[in-house]
């Protein structure tokens, strides 16, 4: 037997699963919630957007989970199957009471954000939650609940389609409910919301920049389109087939940005992002087209990119967060690693990762001129692990919020070298253990590249950086000591100065050449050489 339990938060703090392990002492206990995947000990973390896929692809799942954890030389044992019949219940039961709560209120009304640019309301996640209390229980309140939501939603003057992310959160809710309600509902009325998705959600993508973007706008995007698409087939199945066939090839085109080593574009935060809603899409595909993805779930790198994902993830549990979006979720972590070993992910963002058994650093190459990335190009992080205590030493802050910086007006989205954007600290090289001249902005479209150097670095080309480089080069070498960083620049023109910066949260004291830097009670020494 494997125990299974489904959170819909991240809180693990709940008593019941953890005494079941320990009275019962199984092999494997996997834990559903909106964690990322993580193994610690018996314990497997799944995030919630494969559950879907757990079921029908259990044993790949499992290999997933090897393949992640063998990245830092853990071993995973193959999974018991399932009882028949086996559910997580205490996510039900969580739906069923936010459904209750829904019922009490009258739905949300349509609501814009500060500057009038982004759908607020709630209410493609209230429907969804209704039609899950629905599947789970086949009580008609809970479905009669979501035609109340679906008609007040219907009843907005649009579901603002010029931003089409906060679009599709209201379509996907109708989507749920006419896939797990709709053969319960009056035909009338299915035919009617059908309508409705039809002409607020899927016209409105008809002039959507992302379809070509190739960015995370895209695959979220073309999920919604797909969904909808499925759900509308049988009234209109023409318009829907050509829905579902643009967005499946949009998605493939997308997806891109996994190749060739699987390390995404837009950095992990916005992997996330995307690879959840692809793995959305997949599930529905298989589902509600006969079990065929479109050839989704094959696209190159993008198997490859759950270790890449894991790879920078270090022994805090943080993982190097680089570029634009909200930090991701933490997951502490016993250090598995037991020998140097040194990987570069290929890609348009290349990255690469040093580790031994008491040191882990993460590196980036790369450019500005690409959408959400940071003037970050030859940037790294730093971790060390004593005593089963690990310390991140160097930093990377990640983003600021895009609504403080639109509401001061900057040029948020442009990534030209003029670009107000670059002057927001945590955007421009300040805020990146970077190499400069003189503390100024990168060139924008300076390339740098990544490749390992022997079994114990790896080197980056940065000349692209500065127009008055012959050549620049930065190295990273694990040693007994630690680290060695080697920063090496030819042609540099007389009176100006190499500067390199780094964030940290340690307390610095400075000491001739040496830089010591103590933080939660350990030391670092940086020397000058």
């Amino acid at each position: 037997i494997v125990p299974v339990e489904g959170k819909a938060g991240e809180d693990k703090k709940a008593s019941t699963f953890k005494n079941y392990v320990k009275e019962k002492c199984p092999k494997w206990a996997i834990r559903f919630s909106r964690r990322n995947l993580k193994r610690d000990g018996g314990f497997v973390n799944i995030p919630l957007y494969l559950v879907e896929r757990f079921s029908a692809c259990l044993m790949k799942t499992f290999v997933f989970l090897a393949v992640a954890a063998a990245s830092f030389g853990m071993a995973v044992a193959a999974p018991q199957p399932k009882e028949d019949g086996a559910k997580a219940d205490a996510v039900a039961t969580g739906v069923v009471a936010q459904a209750d709560a829904l019922l009490g209120r009258e739905p949300p009304p349509r609501k814009l954000d500060a500057i009038g640019k982004r759908l607020r309301s709630p209410i493609g996640e209230n429907i969804a939650t209704l039609a899950d209390a629905y599947a789970a229980t086949k009580d008609r309140k809970y479905l009669d609940g979501a035609v109340r939501y679906m008609r007040a939603a219907a009843a907005y003057s649009d579901w603002k389609p010029s931003y089409y992310l906060t679009c599709a959160g209201v379509m996907n809710g109708f989507s749920r409910a006419l896939e797990v309600c709709g053969k319960d509902m009056d035909a009338e009325v299915r035919a009617e919301l059908q309508d409705v998705l039809l002409d607020k959600g899927l016209k409105g993508s008809f002039l959507g920049w992302w379809w070509w973007a190739k960015s995370n706008w895209t695959q979220v995007c073309c999920y919604a389109v797909a969904y909808a698409a499925l759900q509308i087939r049988d009234r209109h199945p023409r318009r829907a087939e050509s829905y579902l066939k643009d967005a499946i090839n949009g998605t493939k085109s997308a997806m891109e940005a996994y190749a060739p080593d699987g390390c995404y574009t837009e950095g992990p935060s916005y992997w996330h992002y995307a690879t959840e809603n692809t793995e959305k899409m997949i599930a529905v595909l298989r589902r509600c087209n006969g079990g065929d993805d479109g050839g989704i779930s094959a696209m190159p790198g993008y198997e490859a990119s759950k270790r890449w994902i894991a790879d920078l993830r270090g022994p805090t549990g943080r993982v190097f967060c680089f570029a634009d979006g909200s930090p991701v979720p933490d997951e502490p972590r016993a250090w598995g690693v037991t020998n140097v070993f040194v990987r570069v992910h290929r890609g348009i963002q290349p990255t690469g990762v040093l580790a031994s058994p008491t040191m882990w650093v993460a590196v980036k190459g790369g450019r500005a001129r690409v959408n959400h990335a940071h003037m970050d190009a030859g940037c790294f992080v730093l971790e060390t692990v004593r005593g089963g205590r690990p310390v991140r030493w160097v930093e990377d802050l990640g983003t600021e919020k895009y609504s403080l910086m639109e509401k001061a007006g900057l040029d948020v989205w442009n990534t030209r070298q003029s670009s107000t954007r670059w002057r927001v600290f945590r955007q421009g090289v300040q805020a990146h253990a970077v190499l400069t001249v003189d503390g100024g902005d990168f060139d924008v479209g300076g390339n740098v590249t990544l490749a390992a150097d022997g079994s114990d670095a790896i080197a980056a080309d940065l000349t692209e950086l500065c127009g008055e480089w012959k050549k620049a080069t930065r190295r990273w070498r694990l040693t007994e000591g630690g680290l060695t960083l080697t920063d090496e620049i030819a042609g540099a023109k007389e009176g100006h100065s190499a500067v390199f910066n780094f964030l940290t949260r340690a307390k610095p004291e400075v000491e001739g050449r040496v830089l010591r830097l103590t933080c939660d009670g350990q030391t670092l020494e940086v020397t000058a050489g």
